[in-house]
This record gives C-alpha cells, sequence and structure tokens, in this order.
C-alpha cells in the first residue's frame, strides 16, 4: 500500500458552519501552512491537528481533529509490542489477556515519526475489548493523554473506540476515534486512526 505523502500541517478555523453565532470565535485559518513557519517549535504536532475554540458557557473550549495517524501492533518477533497475561480457553479463546505498548506514528512508512504510544490492555470476551491510555510524546502535546476504551471483533476491518478522559492539554476529552484496518503482514497490523475530540485546553491557539 502506498505511504501518504502530505506534510503534516495543523489548521485552525470557526466552530461551526454559522459564523454570526456571537459564542463562536474566529482564531484564524492556518490551512496547508508548514509547523516550521508559526512561532510555535518545530515538531509541536506531527500529523494535522484542527482545534477550535467557542463552545458557549460549556466546561470543554476546543475541539480537535486529528487525521493522518497509524497504530503499529507487533504481536511476534523481537520488536513485539504486546505480551500475552492469561492464555484462553484452548477451545473459544475466551480470557485471552494481552498488555499493549502500541506506537502511534504520523505515517505509515519506516520513516515516519512517533506521535504517542498506547499503554494499556486488550482482552477477549466475545469481542476484543481493549482500554489504554494514549500518551502523547510530541511538542506542545508532550504528557498530555486520551484515556480510551472499546471493542471489536477479531475480523473487523473497522470500528469506533470512545474517548472517556484526558489531561495536560486534553483535560476532561470525550469523543471517539475511528479505526480501520490499513495492512497486515506477518507479525504486524497497522491500524488508520482518525481522532475527534472535545476538551478544555488551558490556552486554544496555536
Amino acid at each position: 500500500m502506498a505511504t501518504p505523502t502530505e506534510e503534516p500541517t495543523i489548521t485552525m478555523e470557526t466552530c461551526g458552519d454559522d459564523v454570526s453565532d456571537p459564542t463562536m470565535e474566529t482564531i484564524g485559518v492556518l490551512s496547508d501552512v508548514s509547523m516550521a513557519s508559526r512561532s510555535l517549535p518545530v515538531g509541536v504536532v506531527s500529523t494535522n491537528f484542527k482545534v477550535t475554540r467557542g463552545f458557549g458557557g460549556i466546561a470543554e473550549n476546543a475541539k480537535v481533529n486529528v487525521d493522518r495517524l497509524y497504530l503499529r501492533q507487533v504481536m511476534t518477533g523481537w520488536d513485539a509490542n504486546q505480551s500475552d497475561l492469561i492464555q484462553p480457553n484452548a477451545v473459544t479463546g475466551l480470557g485471552k489477556t494481552a498488555v499493549n505498548n502500541w506506537g502511534v506514528y504520523d505515517g505509515a512508512g519506516s520513516k515516519a515519526e512517533l506521535v504517542a504510544k498506547t499503554h494499556g490492555m486488550h482482552t477477549l470476551a466475545g469481542k476484543w475489548s481493549n482500554w489504554f491510555t494514549l500518551a502523547f510524546v510530541v511538542g506542545r502535546f508532550e504528557a498530555s493523554t486520551l484515556q480510551v476504551m472499546g471493542a471489536n471483533d477479531e475480523d473487523e476491518a473497522d470500528n469506533d473506540w470512545a474517548i472517556v478522559g484526558g489531561t495536560g492539554e486534553f483535560a476532561m476529552a470525550r469523543g471517539i476515534i475511528r479505526r480501520r484496518v490499513y495492512s497486515i503482514t506477518n507479525n504486524t497490523l497497522t491500524h488508520a486512526l482518525t481522532i475527534e475530540f472535545f476538551c478544555h485546553m488551558t490556552e486554544v491557539s496555536v
């Protein structure tokens, strides 16, 4: 499969379609502007982030959209990033449980940069149930986290995971991660992720 070639960008725009709404504030559109030309340090984010300000009186003051992220699940080998904890029922597979430290990258190719790590577990209980902390490791979002839960069938090509909390720049996050299978090799399953959530940021700016 082809490796995405788009340059990572960060864009910000008004929230919603009705720009006359007084609760919405235009920050400005920075579409397709290289992050290196902005005031923040190079590498502040490695993918296409869109942050929107203005949600009236509710606690959340920002909406974040992230795309072109790729989660690599390496199941066996010297570089495996998951390990079995509980052996399953030999017939049904029920109860199989593994701890995972999956990497999330800004591209699908070998030169992609690490954006986040997923620290958590997954267990087979009819479906694969996943729960993990998505810990970001880049720029202004370093040490910020998302708490993620969700289930999928073993052969399910795509599904959604819920974002049920967050810390740091993503405090009080709530939203969704849309997951689809991007590629399968001998020992690696790569998932393409699209993330959308609301949160309370200390400063909503680029």
